[in-house]
This record gives structure tokens, C-alpha cells and sequence, in this order.
């Protein structure tokens, strides 16, 4: 009988430890599938087509004999496709799930991007820029959510950062192509690498991205309440989410001014291409680094303080760049305003990944992408 007992007991221990191994492995699992998860978004962030028609900006002009005024819509252009874009792609992904919005986005903006290459006149161009725009406003949401939820809670500022550093990266390796890219056609080199890398990274998405991302509570109690308006405005999150909207719009004013019109302006104070390039280069690795840093301060410290604290010093780097004339000071208030508003966006944006529930969360990210893109629409028809 003991002996009866005694086996019993062994076995109850066998299949807890059996049990424990099966948890643990599990626990490891999701989270090296999480980490694949957020290092392929920051590879995806990377090659959004976002600046390049800013680095390429005055070869295509002199190309296709374009005006000031011509060159503001065409920025302006792929900004607006974005606006729609994130708001259809954020709704979209909360019922058809982030995979398939993710996937078909990705296709449409690096299809377009690669079509920039072949347009002959000014409407042409228009409308691909729009096209392009409307498949990077709907990766957006898509690749905050899954970054936020690929990592535990309280992590969720550091993951954010870390894919939206992705920006900045690609940003920076578009315009060292563009600096290497002299002549007349050597612009469409910008896009060849904006429209191909991110078709190459499809088929890497579908291996990694599980099916069901975003639609494991499409049919529970909760997605009910999640309505197109109840996302962003129910449970008392109206307050948060204007407040959401507002600093992001006026955060991509100064960022699209930025990256639109830098090259341009640094040529007019008498930089070479190559060094204009350089200036977007220092811009973005700003930005890359910035992310980082305040993400990370986001999850030690008080956000409002980190928010109001990288405002600040958007003011110190305007107020620089303003006074600067000769290429260094450029590239130091450049960096420093990379650092800043590319930074302060991945705080943003992080903040709203996480106010959000997970049914609604990326109809709630998608409209704070749409604010952005608004913000920057506006900052299109502001001309040096």
C-alpha cells in the first residue's frame, strides 16, 4: 500500500516537473518569438519610403523642372495618403488582424516606391507619392501595436522606441545612398533600395508573424465595446487622446520640416549635395539614438517630465539651427533636433500604445498616426 502511494506521489512529481518544463519552455519561446517579432519591425520601419523624396528632393526638381510651390504638394502628397491610410489600416487590424493589414501595406508601399522611379511629370509623381503614402499609414499602427505587444507591460516604452528607431536607421542609410548617388538620374537608386528591401522582408513577416495577431479577443465581450469611436474616446480616455493627437501633430510639423526641406535649405547656405546629405545623415542618427534614450526614460521616469523635458530641448535645437551657417554647427543642431523630434514621437507614440485596450488598440494608435500625419500635411506648405 505504501508502496502504492509512494508511486503515486512519483508520478504526481513527474507530471508537475513535466508540466513546469512544458510552462518554462513556453515562457521561452514567446519570448524569443517576441524578440524576432520587434527586431523584423525595426528591420520594417527601417525601409518605409518616409524621407526619401526629401534626400532626392533637388535632383528630382531639377529634373522634372519643378517649382518651390510644386515640390511642398508632392511632400505634401504621400503626408495626406498617410492620414487615410493609418485610420482605414489601424481599424483594419483590429478585426482583420495585424498580419494581413501588415503584409498588404507593406506591399503597396514598396510597390509605389519603386514605381516613383518611372514617373515623368509633376501629376505622375503626385500620385504615386499618394499611393505610396497610403500603404505607409497603414503599417503604422500595425507595427506599434505588435511592438507593444511582443514584450511585457512595463517594457512596452523601450519596444516602441526601439522599432520606431527604425525610422531614423533607414532614414539615414537612404540619404548615404543619396549622397553616393551624384547625376542626374542617381535619385531613383533612393527608391530602388525604399521599394525593394521591404518586399524582400515580406515573406520574413509571414514566417514570423502568428495568424492571429491582434484578433485573439475578436470575439470576446471586450471587442464589442471597442467600437471605431469607443477605441479612442470610451472609459474616459478622451482627454488622452486629444492631448495624444496635439503634441504628435506639432511634433511632425517640425520633423517633416525637417526632413522635407533640410537638404534643400543646407544647399541654399552654400553645403555641397554630398554635405546636405551628410546634415540628414546626422539628423537620423540622432534620431536612432534618441529613440533609444527615451524610451528607455520613459519606463524609469515620470512621463510627463520625459514629454515636457524633450520639448525643451526641440526649442534649444530650433533656436540653434536658426543662428547656424557654417556645416558643423548644421550637423550639431541637426543631430540634436534628430534626437528630440524623432524621439519625442516614439514617446508619443508608446504612450498611446499603451492607453488603448488590446481590442481597440490599433484603431486608438491609428487615429494618433493620422493626427501626425495631419500635423505633418501642414508643415508640406510651409516654403524656405
Amino acid at each position: 500500500m505504501q508502496r502504492n502511494i509512494a508511486c503515486l506521489n512519483n508520478g504526481d512529481f513527474m507530471m508537475e516537473s513535466s508540466a513546469s518544463n512544458l510552462t518554462a519552455g513556453a515562457r521561452t519561446w514567446q519570448r524569443s518569438n517576441g524578440l524576432a517579432i520587434l527586431v523584423l519591425c525595426v528591420l520594417i520601419a527601417m525601409f518605409e519610403d518616409v524621407q526619401s523624396i526629401g534626400v532626392t528632393a533637388p535632383q528630382i526638381a531639377r529634373e522634372l523642372q519643378l517649382s518651390a510651390s510644386q515640390m511642398g504638394i508632392i511632400f505634401g502628397s504621400s503626408v495626406l495618403g498617410m492620414l487615410p491610410g493609418a485610420l482605414i489600416g489601424g481599424r483594419l487590424t483590429d478585426i482583420f488582424g495585424r498580419k494581413n493589414v501588415l503584409l498588404f501595406s507593406m506591399a503597396v508601399f514598396g510597390l509605389f516606391s519603386l514605381a516613383t522611379t518611372q514617373v515623368w511629370d509633376y501629376s505622375s509623381l503626385v500620385v504615386v507619392r499618394l499611393l505610396t503614402g497610403l500603404g505607409l499609414g497603414g503599417a503604422m499602427p500595425n507595427l506599434m501595436a505588435l511592438s507593444s505587444e511582443a514584450v511585457s507591460a512595463e517594457r512596452r516604452g523601450t519596444a516602441v522606441s526601439a522599432m520606431y528607431a527604425g525610422n531614423p536607421l533607414g532614414g539615414a542609410s537612404i540619404a548615404f545612398v543619396a549622397s553616393l548617388s551624384a547625376g542626374t538620374r542617381g535619385w531613383h537608386n533612393v527608391f530602388y533600395v525604399g521599394g525593394l528591401l521591404p518586399l524582400v522582408l515580406i515573406p520574413l513577416a509571414l514566417v514570423l508573424i502568428p495568424a492571429s495577431s491582434g484578433r485573439s479577443v475578436t470575439h470576446t465581450d471586450e471587442s464589442k465595446h471597442s467600437s471605431i469611436y469607443e477605441a479612442p474616446f470610451g472609459q474616459g480616455r478622451g482627454v488622452t487622446t486629444i492631448s495624444i493627437w496635439a503634441a504628435i501633430a506639432c511634433t511632425l510639423i517640425i520633423f517633416y520640416i525637417m526632413v522635407s526641406w533640410m537638404p534643400t535649405l543646407s544647399m541654399g547656405r552654400g553645403l555641397s549635395h554630398a554635405q546636405a546629405s551628410i546634415t540628414q545623415v546626422c539628423f537620423n542618427l540622432g534620431g536612432a539614438v534618441g529613440t533609444i534614450v527615451v524610451g528607455f526614460f520613459l519606463d524609469a521616469f515620470p512621463k510627463r517630465a520625459v514629454v515636457l523635458g524633450v520639448f525643451a530641448l526641440i526649442f534649444a535645437g530650433l533656436t540653434g539651427l536658426a543662428n547656424s551657417f557654417s556645416p558643423l554647427g548644421l550637423a550639431v543642431f541637426t543631430t540634436l533636433l534628430g534626437i528630440t523630434s524623432i524621439g519625442t514621437q516614439s514617446v508619443i507614440y508608446a504612450i498611446a500604445s499603451s492607453r488603448y485596450p488590446f481590442s481597440g488598440r490599433g484603431t486608438g494608435i491609428g487615429g494618433a498616426v493620422a493626427a501626425a500625419r495631419l500635423g505633418g500635411w501642414a508643415a508640406s506648405w510651409d516654403q524656405p
